[in-house]
């Protein structure tokens, strides 16, 4: 960790663009890219699946867990489907669509059905996840999840399949890299 923070040091001394950082993750040397636009997180591309698909996710310090949008989204019995709610228009005196984007996921990053390393979880109960003002649901898998561009971290790996991603707008998921407390569940955890 103290060469990472001395490399990090390293480069903002010599005036480097600190909206990209790519610290060296272990002693295995590879790397993973992530950019911080306009200061609102960490985001990197992770690999996901038999067919190794990059999936944009929210790298964060103060999550225990890999939640990444899926095709369960598409599923009408999972989740919650919002109505539009129709707004009145001043001008027309009439309502009208308020062209609110009300998708249970705005992206959907995972495809559990076509993976051919995908395992669904059978024993284990949905998953509900407050993070900040995103509102996730989803069901436990496990698949092949590689963590660096080259592929030379890879690991069968638990993780939610979401089919409800309220908030999470701007990325495929969340990579959390903190320690769950519940040791049972540090299986959850990339890092740990």
């Amino acid at each position: 960790m103290k060469e990472v923070m001395d490399n990090v040091d390293n480069l903002n001394s010599q005036g480097a663009d600190m909206r990209r950082v790519s610290p060296e993750l272990s002693g295995a040397g590879f790397r993973v890219e992530l950019k911080n636009d306009e200061g609102e997180g960490y985001v990197g591309t992770i690999y996901i699946g038999s067919e190794e698909k990059p999936v944009n996710v929210l790298f964060d310090t103060g999550s225990d867990f890999l939640a990444i949008t899926s095709d369960l989204c598409m599923d009408p019995k999972l989740g919650k489907i919002v109505e539009d709610v129709p707004v009145f228009n001043t001008t027309t005196l009439s309502y009208v669509h308020s062209d609110k984007d009300n998708r249970k996921c705005k992206s959907m990053a995972y495809a559990s059905k076509s993976s051919q390393s995908a395992k669904a979880i059978p024993s284990a109960d949905d998953e509900k996840l407050d993070y900040g003002s995103a509102k996730l649901q989803g069901k436990l898998f496990e698949d092949n999840t590689c963590i660096d561009q080259n592929k030379t971290s890879c690991t069968d790996f638990r993780f939610l399949a979401l089919y409800q991603a309220e908030g999470l707008d701007d990325v495929d998921g969340i990579l959390g890299l903190a320690v769950h407390p519940d040791i049972k569940r540090r299986n959850l955890n990339y890092v740990w």
